[in-house]
């Protein structure tokens, strides 16, 4: 990120400010408010620019702490305010990371697809990179079985993230090789999920192009705990939490009342358990499961609290928009298949979720 005034006044006084508003939220606020007032006692035109990020962050805090230090606002308006801010402000870096599409090269062949097709989550695909087993299971599955293994433009969202360029072009490699160069992308002329050939490099550039808009949108789904705090306190029960965890059917057992409040809180494609079935284009697939998602995330539903997990769940959402148009999702990661599961029931999607382990035993019953 560029700065047009980056020097260390700038980032210390963020730094301090984002400190400052999370001891207000946690009700531990234990600094000198004659310092406090000196903190915000600033000349915006002569230390920040209004005309980069760091800036634009550093003034809305410290109005923050103006209007509780002054007592126009209390602790959870504070918390309020803050998470709105956070929401306007990485909606707008999304938008902007994305840059002139009219520069984003697109060079494919749609392809048609007749057999039984398998989708692989990035965990499959770094088990195949890095154990010659795992790969050769997969391959054999493909050859034996007849099986038709498709990546997605998410998985090298993910593998332009990795930054020894030898590793990236391993994890190209062994992707392309399991997949025959197949993935599935949006179609721009019908707006459906369709498998198609092109080149990884390209692939690639598109993806660098639009990188800080990708790093917005995970930062955006990070923000659903917070949601849950400010907005779900009865979701936060242990004993609710438990029940939910062991409930096989966790949106259908939701009121109508409780689905609509939940699901509001992103863009679903409706209000009404209703409005999520006969799904069929991209826009409104992704909206759904989107919207499943961060409800599961809402209710604490088989959630790891790591925090590399939880950056890596936007794209966990992605593949599993992509994998709804599969035969088979396969993943390794419990949670994230549970989750699955859920979801392509609640959308009547006719997906198996299954463990690599699973599916392998499974075909080979299936064929035998």
């Amino acid at each position: 990120m560029q700065y047009k005034y980056h020097n260390s006044t700038i980032l210390k006084r963020k730094n301090i400010s984002d400190e400052i508003i999370e001891r207000i939220i946690n009700n531990s606020l234990s600094i000198d408010i004659a310092m406090a007032i000196n903190f915000t006692d600033f000349h915006p035109g002569e230390e920040f620019c209004d005309d980069c990020d760091a800036c634009f962050d550093a003034l809305h805090n410290t109005q923050l702490i103006v209007n509780f230090i002054t007592g126009k606002i209390d602790r959870q308006m504070v918390a309020i305010q803050k998470q709105q801010w956070n929401y306007s402000f990485l909606t707008d870096k999304a938008v902007h990371g994305l840059g002139d599409m009219s520069q984003l090269s697109i060079n494919r062949e749609a392809i048609v697809l007749t057999g039984t097709t398998c989708y692989i989550d990035q965990n499959i695909l770094t088990q195949a990179v890095n154990k010659l087993e795992f790969f050769e299971l997969l391959t054999k599955a493909r050859i034996k079985h007849d099986l038709i293994i498709i990546g997605s433009v998410s998985h090298f969202e993910e593998i332009f993230k990795i930054t020894n360029v030898e590793r990236r072009d391993k994890f190209v490699e062994v992707l392309m090789s399991l997949s025959d160069g197949v993935n599935l992308q949006p179609c721009n002329i019908d707006d459906r999920i369709k498998p198609f050939f092109e080149s990884a490099p390209l692939i690639l550039s598109r993806i660098e192009m639009t990188a800080a808009s990708s790093e917005a949108v995970e930062m955006l789904k990070n923000l659903k705990d917070e949601d849950r705090r400010l907005y779900f306190e009865k979701y936060n029960d242990l004993e609710y939490r438990k029940r939910i965890g062991s409930s096989a059917d966790i949106f259908n057992e939701l009121t109508e009342s409780e689905f609509s409040e939940l699901v509001c809180m992103s863009s679903p494609p409706g209000h009404l358990k209703s409005d999520f079935k006969n799904l069929v284009h991209h826009e409104e697939i992704r909206d759904a499961i989107y919207s499943l998602h961060n409800t599961m995330d809402l209710m604490s539903y088989k959630q790891d609290k790591s925090s590399r997990t939880q950056r890596s769940s936007a794209h966990d959402i992605e593949h599993l928009i992509y994998g709804s148009q599969c035969d088979y999702f396969v993943t390794n990661d419990s949670n994230l298949r549970q989750r699955a599961t859920e979801i392509y029931r609640f959308l009547e999607f006719p997906v198996r979720v299954l463990s690599l382990s699973e599916i392998s035993s499974l075909l080979d019953s299936e064929w035998a």
